[in-house]
């Protein structure tokens, strides 16, 4: 699991160097995340991805705990808007639960033909 952190670390690190080098104004963790999925795309998704993977899902909760403090500590900033807030995030999230229904609809298509052929084949 440590060999899957450390390979997520260096992209990060290429990407934050890479950035820094080419005065580009984009996150270096925003590049080195598109390095990685470059790097993906050439290979088979290996063991490494398996356990970063799910090491990552094991800790995504944590990952909120922050957005969840500064909502918090900034009340008085965020109370006014609440009810905008939350009709934003109700809106985004149908919206998003749609696209993934409709991307996964189109890809099924694709494939099901292909598996029907290896079936009669």
């Amino acid at each position: 699991m440590l060999n899957a952190w450390l390979w997520l670390l260096g992209y990060q690190l290429i990407g934050t160097a890479l950035m820094h080098f080419l005065l580009w104004p984009i996150p270096g963790p925003v590049a080195g995340m598109v390095l990685l999925t470059c790097h993906l795309m050439l290979r088979q998704a290996s063991a490494f991805t398996e356990q970063l993977a799910s090491s990552l899902i094991q800790y995504l909760p944590l990952l909120f705990v922050p957005a969840a403090t500064g909502v918090v500590a900034h009340l008085d900033l965020v109370s006014g808007s609440l009810g905008a807030m939350a009709l934003v995030i109700a809106l985004s999230t149908l919206l998003s639960l749609w696209a993934t229904g409709w991307v996964f609809c189109r890809l099924a298509r694709k494939v099901a033909p292909a598996e029907a052929a290896e079936r009669r084949g």
